[in-house]
């Protein structure tokens, strides 16, 4: 059934990294220095969808999580986010 699925594929998961950290990019000069143009976050917005599903992707075809790490990385990365909203 898998299979039945892969020739229907359009992106692959490299490609939906580079959308994703493309619009990561726009969300977070969007926030930093251009507030006020709404339409630049949004578009940003997409990021997140994109890094969710293939967090859950990732968990769903790993076979051990804890040895993945997941976790960490989203506390370490979430720590350096805060401080920067604080200073602003």
């Amino acid at each position: 059934m898998l299979q039945e699925f892969k020739k229907f594929q359009i992106l692959y998961s490299y490609d939906l990294k580079i959308i994703a950290l493309i619009t990561m990019i726009i969300y977070h000069l969007g926030m930093m220095f251009f507030p006020e143009a709404y339409y630049l976050r949004i578009t940003g917005r997409v990021a997140f969808l994109v890094y969710a599903f293939m967090l859950v992707d990732g968990v769903f075809y790993t076979r051990s999580i804890k040895k993945s790490k997941v976790l960490l990385w989203v506390f370490l990365s979430e720590i350096p986010y805060n401080l920067f909203l604080i200073s602003f």
